[in-house]
């Protein structure tokens, strides 16, 4: 039998779509103080939105009767006739926001206009709403939520912990800000102050305020050869690229969305830039006339439909190139490229000495050595530090670091020494057959990602960053395995953003299991040790990277995600050419322990065995 819903289910339905956790409910009201005028925005959350959220504006206000009207069902100021649905300059115009909080919430709206010399007050509960009753006569609006989802109980069970929901409430208020720089916003979580940001006159200094002073950017100014597409913003100089894609923003007539396609463009645009596995920091504003896109895809309004995707997505790309090719792209990608040349050079230079010494078999090892170690070093110098003094958490001073993690494992030398030792090493005896390990002969590096052996399964080809990162991984969450720490002479600072504070304080505890030492002080956080697998001027990079991918995950997740995002990124790169001790060494941790995969899932061998490859020979 079919009937109508009744208004209460319709709203909590609706709710269901446009509210789906407290960030949804502070994003709505936000936006409608932005589009109601106002100029400075205060935010208050407790329990991460769950327990009360408060928004209040310096805009325009409501009388009497549009407060009453504003929590019905597509009741909306913003929109009058059929055609401005397709020509949307506001941010909100469904009408549904305040209607679906106050379905699934304790909600409190009162407000005040310029002219009014009295204030006036509703309540709604769970949908339901009160009479209008008198208030101070606050200029603007004061909108309160209690009880998020208190009737709604399998929807508020889903909810993360409230650090994780305030931490999505940052990253909320961070988009909404990057797109209106002239709105002050004032932020407070739990009584105490988490961001505050100041009305500014252009959007560098919204980004250096969001995001650090010392931010490296390079201005984007384009407009399509047709005049209908502007875009403008800013772009970080490849040096400030992030484990990520987040810190891409993209928004459209001063509204942040949602496309892959456009992100996609922006990526591609820096190809040649930035190292693999690395992406750019972007802020992207598009402006073009309302009418030509569709910005009622969904109810959230952050999905959007072009008529014609390719002009902002190869838009988005050509704005980025012609930005680093003129503001020093293009020596970045001559730099790229001269590295490249290097390390092509270099791999054929070990490879000639490799032939060199196998096809000789010489007898003097220490000679064979110094050969090969006369060569352009492989090792990027951005890596593994070879060499630091190690501090152990008992405070002695340790060997110094031969190896990717600081174990004080024996490096290829010793494993090799008593060869070195013994004055009749037989002359047909070669450094590659000293280099057997655990029933794999090392054979080389292809490409600067693999490192090939053999055995007697067959031929092995292993992903070098993956067999690292298993390895990294399992030291992390052994229960046998203590992670030593480096202490630093002098902390190393990290200036943090406020989505950024969120996360550290959720994940403080197991970061410091990790082997993190830090204190915060104010939005500076002080790194006073760090994790053996993490290289010292690596450490920034890697405690953003882990706190980006960590995003607003729930508390239970985060000591697994926190290890893997640690052993992925203190791990050798994929394309990166290493030495053949290191090879060596990586080969051995394989030969050590039963490293399958990575955290990530991706297979850290793959063997091609004898029959296989006759087979592929017709033999």
């Amino acid at each position: 039998m079919i009937r109508v819903l009744p208004d209460i289910v319709q709203n909590k339905i609706a709710a269901g779509e446009v509210v789906e956790r407290p960030a949804a409910a502070v994003k709505e009201l936000v936006e409608n103080a932005i589009d109601a005028g106002a100029t400075r925005i205060s935010v208050e959350i407790e329990e991460g939105g769950m327990r009360r959220i408060r928004v209040a504006d310096d805009g325009c206000g409501m009388t009497r009767d549009d407060l009453q009207l504003s929590i019905q069902r597509h009741a909306t100021s913003k929109i009058h006739e059929v055609e401005d649905i397709f020509a949307i300059s506001t941010l909100g115009f469904r009408g549904e926001a305040l209607p679906s909080i106050g379905s699934v919430s304790r909600l409190s709206i009162s407000s005040c206009t310029q002219e009014q010399e009295e204030g006036c007050l509703l309540r709604v509960i769970g949908g339901k709403a009160e009479g209008v009753i008198p208030a101070p006569p606050r200029k603007g609006t004061l909108v309160e939520v209690e009880d998020l989802f208190f009737n709604t109980p399998a929807r508020r069970k889903f909810m993360k912990s409230p650090a994780a929901e305030m931490g999505a409430i940052n990253e909320s208020i961070t988009r909404i800000a990057l797109a209106n720089p002239g709105v002050a916003f004032k932020i407070r979580g739990n009584n105490k102050p988490v961001m505050e940001l100041a009305a500014r006159d252009n959007l560098e200094e919204r980004i250096r305020d969001l995001f650090g002073k010392s931010i490296a950017l390079y201005p984007v100014e384009y407009t399509t050869s047709s005049g209908e597409l502007t875009i403008s913003g800013y772009c970080g100089k490849p040096g400030e690229n992030r484990g990520n894609s987040r810190s891409i923003y993209t928004l459209l007539n001063k509204r942040w969305i949602k496309h892959p396609g456009m992100i996609r463009g922006i990526i591609d645009a820096y190809q040649g830039s930035l190292p693999p596995r690395r992406y750019p920091f972007a802020v992207i504003c598009l402006t073009i006339d309302p009418a030509r896109v569709d910005i009622n895809a969904h109810p959230t309004k952050e999905v959007v439909r072009f008529e014609n995707d390719s002009l902002f997505v190869g838009g988005c790309r050509k704005a980025i190139e012609q930005t680093l090719l003129g503001g020093g792209g293009e020596s970045d990608k001559a730099g790229v490229a001269g590295v490249e040349s290097t390390d092509s050079l270099r791999r054929l230079t070990e490879s000639s000495i490799q032939h060199y010494i196998s096809k000789n078999r010489v007898n003097n090892l220490a000679e064979a050595r110094s050969s090969y170690r006369s060569s352009p070093a492989p090792l990027q110098p951005n890596q593994y530090g070879i060499g630091e003094q190690r501090v152990e958490r008992d405070g002695t001073e340790g060997a110094q670091a031969g190896e990717f993690s600081g174990r004080r494992d024996e490096t290829f030398e010793q494993r090799a020494q008593p060869a070195v030792e013994s004055e009749n090493v037989r002359p047909e005896q070669s450094a590659l057959e000293l280099s057997l390990v655990g029933g794999y002969r090392y054979l080389g590096q292809v490409g600067g990602k693999y490192i090939l052996a053999e055995s007697d399964a067959g031929v092995i080809f292993i992903d070098q960053h993956a067999l690292h990162e298993s390895w990294n991984y399992n030291r992390l969450t052994s229960r046998e395995t203590v992670i030593d720490s480096q202490r630093l002479l002098l902390p190393v600072e990290i200036e943090l953003n406020a989505v950024e504070e969120a996360l550290l304080a959720q994940s403080a505890v197991v970061l410091e299991e990790a082997g993190f030492d830090f204190e915060l002080k104010g939005s500076t956080l002080l790194i006073k040790a760090h994790p053996d697998i993490v290289q010292p001027h690596n450490i920034e990079q890697v405690v953003r990277d882990v706190l980006s991918e960590l995003d607003t995950s729930a508390v239970q997740e985060y000591r697994d995600r926190i290890n893997a995002a640690l052993a992925c990124h203190s791990a050798v790169l994929f394309n990166t050419n290493l030495s053949d001790e290191l090879c060596i060494d990586l080969l051995q941790k394989l030969a050590a322990g039963s490293l399958l995969s990575c955290p990530h899932g991706r297979p850290t061998k793959i063997v091609f065995s004898w029959k296989e490859l006759a087979a592929r020979f017709q033999r």
